[in-house]
């Protein structure tokens, strides 16, 4: 073999543009995967901070819909009863408390003061004495420890801040948070920066729709008080090794005066020196935070950027060993054939693939880990991240794929850390990295082109797997938080359906007493007194008589609206044909009276409360004969068509039937549609039709306590289409 002086050069440059390209690669993917792993430390602390906010508003919430359900007024002890069925100190770490702080005038204040002592704080009053005619007084904070106990009589509305969140909350009818305040609780200990959420209770049980009318049906506001490092204490607590540090401040601008929480109270301490910062603006109940993440020692021990140092000096040592061999091959032929085999064992000692292709295209090297990457040393199917296909070398190992970095390189192009898809002999997908350069002579030419390639599949794969990890936590925390929205609100539906049953009882045994007596003495009075009385007395007197036969009927069908659900029958075979038959005759002397007529076709038999579907049909055809058109005799027609399809109130593909109830009276403008099947809510006036408003809401809750629909289709002055969708058979 001849003498080449410069081939120990050659290997030197080769060597270290090799270490190079592998130093690159590695500290390139390790950078990649550092930021990828700190960003999903950021979304799983932001989502865990907004899931936890999210939860305590839902609390709120339910303790608004306890003022709704009590008509808006509450005593301590049934404000204390609910909040300590929460449990909230064991469950819900964090929060300082549950309270309300009712809305008053100069008038009401006496009375609210006594009130307040009568139910056993009797050092009450309220702070601070200000002459303004709106006042917000604490009255209920539970628990009722030492620090809330101070808060008792605390007038928000004072202070500037808190009531800007008050004013944001009472007009939109949303849930306001405040900006940073220190709260009235700090009296003991560290003062920590503090902040409130106020949710506004108006009278009734809808948010008026203007904001003149939520002002002037405000009742007070449900509200939570949080000292911010409990509550982030509470809330990341369990964290043991922390990835990010974190800072959280009010509002839009990251000062110190603006500062809410510092995750170093909390033992999460930032990295010394740090790579990675990352900035998030959160919008929660109408306020802005601006949160600052850096990461800690634990996330840098994890980092794979330790290696690429040590990589670094493997790699230099070894283009020394290098260079030093291909010097000694230049000194004695037998000296260049040990080196060779010398730097071929270095070569593929190394974890990264390599090859060498001279200027003709020819690979003149691959080393063992190139030939572990694609299994069996060839290279087959290679497919670019960007779509386009190579084809496959011979034999000789040419090289065929224009789209591949050694290729490329042997154009001039030098190809740094470019990702590409890859598909191994044995055809297992791989993703690696991909970096390769010219050598060029003297004169600038091409001579040769070196390729590396790391295979970073699992990395990939880790992270993959690390960010679904994330992604579950989030929605499982989220389930929980919805799981136990849910449970608050079926508590407050079982002790609604309790109050309903109770009001029930009342109505037919208290209520009912009083009306028999008005009606019994107003008839002692006819006889005993009718002609003694004027005519102007006998109006009066038969005015008396009428309202309370109408109370007495407005509770007979109140009793029955609640009775459609609590006393109910088991479902049986129901001939809607008999039922029919039944009401008709019950509806004879009506019928003549209007000249009315009813034309039906055979109806089915489903599954039903027998009871009940008599109601519903006495109900419906009764309103047609009522509601008729002045001269117009009343005609009511009845369609029935029965399907099997897959429906909202139905199994796929159940039977069904679907009923047509149509009439030629007054119909009504469908406008009106949700108010029809309202309690109480009446399109005509009693003079003219008689009746309670509350008919057509019975024959909906029937309805759809047996799993159907109703609905309605109607034209002022053309009649009225009432379609009911009933299941043929009950699911059990």
């Amino acid at each position: 073999m001849p003498r080449r002086p410069l081939t120990h050069w050659t290997v030197l440059v080769v060597s270290l543009l090799l270490t190079g390209a592998a130093v690159i690669a590695v500290a390139s993917s390790a950078r990649a995967t550092d930021e990828e792993r700190f960003n999903n430390a950021v979304l799983s602390t932001q989502s865990r901070i907004v899931a936890r906010l999210e939860t305590y508003i839902a609390l709120l919430r339910g303790g608004t819909g306890l003022f709704a359900a009590k008509g808006g007024s509450i005593t301590y002890d049934e404000f204390l009863h609910y909040t300590d069925r929460l449990d909230i100190q064991q469950r819900y770490p964090g929060i300082q408390g549950i309270g309300f702080t009712q809305r008053l005038t100069q008038e009401s204040r006496d009375s609210l003061i006594a009130a307040m002592q009568a139910q056993g704080f009797a050092d009450f009053r309220i702070w601070p004495d200000v002459p303004d005619s709106e006042r917000y007084a604490i009255l209920y904070l539970a628990p009722l420890d030492q620090r809330n106990r101070a808060a008792i009589g605390y007038d928000m509305f004072t202070e500037p801040t808190r009531r800007a969140a008050m004013v944001r909350a009472r007009d939109s009818g949303m849930p306001a948070m405040s900006g940073r305040v220190t709260l009235v609780q700090e009296i003991v200990g560290r003062k920590q920066a503090g902040f409130l959420i106020y949710l506004p209770v108006y009278q009734g049980d809808e948010i008026p729709e203007t904001v003149a009318e939520r002002r002037a049906s405000l009742r007070g506001f449900v509200y939570a008080p949080f000292r911010a490092d409990d509550l982030f204490a509470g809330i990341l607590g369990t964290e043991e090794r922390s990835k990010v540090a974190f800072r959280i401040y009010d509002g839009r601008q990251a000062t110190e005066e603006n500062l809410l929480h510092d995750s170093r109270t909390g033992g999460i301490i930032p990295a010394a020196s740090t790579n990675f910062a990352h900035t998030s603006i959160l919008e929660i109940a109408g306020r802005a935070w601006t949160i600052t993440f850096v990461e800690t020692p634990y996330f840098t021990e994890g980092s794979q950027n330790i290696f690429v140092p040590a990589l670094g000096i493997v790699g230099l040592v070894l283009c020394l060993a290098l260079f030093a061999l291909s010097r000694a091959q230049v000194r004695a032929e037998d000296e260049v054939r040990r080196s060779e085999g010398r730097l071929r064992a270095v070569l593929e000692s190394l974890p990264v693939g390599v090859f060498v292709a001279d200027r003709t295209g020819q690979i003149t090297f691959k080393n063992a880990a190139s030939q572990k990457i694609w299994n069996d040393g060839d290279l087959v199917g290679i497919e670019q991240h960007n779509g386009h296909n190579g084809s496959s070398p011979e034999a000789d190992h040419r090289i065929q794929s224009y789209e591949w970095g050694l290729s490329r390189a042997l154009r001039g192009e030098t190809v740094e850390a470019e990702i590409v898809d890859i598909e191994a002999a044995d055809g297992v997908r791989k993703t690696i990295l991909n970096a390769a350069f010219p050598l060029r002579s003297r004169s600038g030419k091409v001579e040769m082109a070196v390729a590396a390639l790391v295979d970073i599949t699992e990395q990939r794969r880790a992270r993959e797997a690390e960010a679904r990890a994330i992604r579950e936590q989030v929605a499982r925390e989220a389930a929980e938080a919805r799981e136990e929205q849910l449970r608050i609100h079926t508590a407050e539906l079982e002790r609604s359906n309790r109050e309903l049953q109770d009001f029930a009882y009342v109505a037919s045994h208290d209520l009912q007493e009083p009306l028999r007596k008005i009606s019994s003495f107003a008839d002692l009075l006819r006889r005993e007194y009718g002609d003694v009385l004027d005519d102007e007395g006998r109006h009066y007197l038969d005015r008396m008589q009428q309202a309370a036969i109408r109370m007495s009927n407005l509770i007979r069908d109140l009793l029955t609206f609640s009775r459609v659900t609590t006393k109910t029958q088991p479902f049986e075979q129901v001939d809607l044909n008999e039922v029919l038959a039944d009401v008709l005759s019950d509806l004879d002397v009506r019928m003549k009276e209007t000249a009315g007529r009813v034309d039906a076709e055979t109806l089915p038999t489903i599954e039903a409360d027998p009871v009940q579907m008599r109601q519903l049909f006495q109900n419906l055809i009764g309103n047609a004969l009522k509601f008729h058109r002045p001269n117009v005799p009343p005609v009511v027609r009845i369609r029935s068509v029965q399907e099997k399809s897959a429906t909202p109130f139905a199994s796929a593909e159940q039977d069904f039937c679907r009923l047509s109830i149509q009439d030629n009276g007054i119909g009504f403008d469908e406008k009106y549609l949700d108010r029809v099947f309202a309690p109480f809510q009446r399109l005509h006036t009693g003079a003219r039709y008689e009746g309670t408003g509350i008919g057509l809401a019975i024959c909906r809750r029937i309805v759809e306590r047996h799993g159907g629909e109703i609905t309605a289709r109607s034209t002022p002055g053309e009649g009225t289409t009432f379609i009911l969708t009933l299941p043929v058979r009950q699911d059990a």
